[in-house]
């Protein structure tokens, strides 16, 4: 675990490193698939989930920051790795499958991760409640939606000059581009793009960083499954 780290700049200390150890165990022996990667590949876990949650530290310190959700999280990618790593924060993941959100339930309790709290239901319809509305320093998504579509989904959790942080491949200038109304609309702006190399898996990656400059209007996020279906 620390030299697949270490090969990619990144320090572990024991502590973390028993932490990941353990959420690789729990990955690999769950009841059905948390990651998509095939066979369950602890190599491929590692550098695919873990240290691809973790890139977005060398461009962001997480140092000043409170709140932090997680949309879509899934197995808890870039969450909880980004917990681990910075645990101080508030961690709060998103995830509309219960029999994920029970898997996260069971990992934030086997190891010990304070101030983690699972929420089980879909974005459209969380945003709408006022202890989480307007909340968060930073919300991130990796694998969410196309980039017109997530931003409905996660700026209504942000406070104003928060950050919306996603995770996005080769295609993501394109999708800069169809979401520019979206933009427009949240009242957000794409401040940069930062690219990003994991050598071990020859994967290049980018991450978009997204400010929130002003309140979202109340009618977003829309009804659920209306972004989606049809998005601004």
């Amino acid at each position: 675990m620390r030299e697949l780290f270490e090969r990619e700049g990144f320090s572990l200390s024991p502590q973390e490193e028993e932490l990941f150890n353990k959420y690789l165990q729990m990955i690999l022996s769950a009841p059905f698939n948390i990651t998509s990667l095939s066979l369950r590949d602890p190599v491929a876990i590692i550098y695919r989930h873990f240290i691809d949650s973790l890139y977005v530290t060398k461009f962001l310190d997480f140092s000043p920051f409170e709140n932090l959700l997680d949309v879509g999280t899934g197995g808890g990618f870039p969450g909880i790795p980004l917990k681990i790593k910075n645990p101080h924060l508030n961690l709060f993941l998103l995830e509309s499958s219960e029999k994920k959100a029970s898997f996260l339930r069971e990992v934030v309790e086997k190891l010990g991760l304070a101030n983690v709290k699972v929420l089980s239901g879909r974005a459209e319809e969380l945003a709408k409640d006022p202890s989480l509305r307007g909340k968060m320093d930073i919300v991130v998504a990796r694998a969410l939606a196309p980039l017109n579509v997530s931003l409905e989904l996660t700026i209504p959790f942000l406070k104003v000059n928060g950050l919306f942080i996603t995770y996005k491949g080769k295609k993501v200038f394109d999708e800069i581009d169809s979401a520019q109304r979206a933009l427009t609309l949240l009242y957000s702006e794409v401040e940069r793009v930062e690219e990003y190399y994991i050598g071990g898996i020859d994967f290049k990656g980018f991450l978009v960083f997204i400010r929130k400059r002003r309140k979202t209007p109340e009618s977003y996020p829309r009804k659920a499954g209306i972004p989606s279906k049809r998005p601004l």
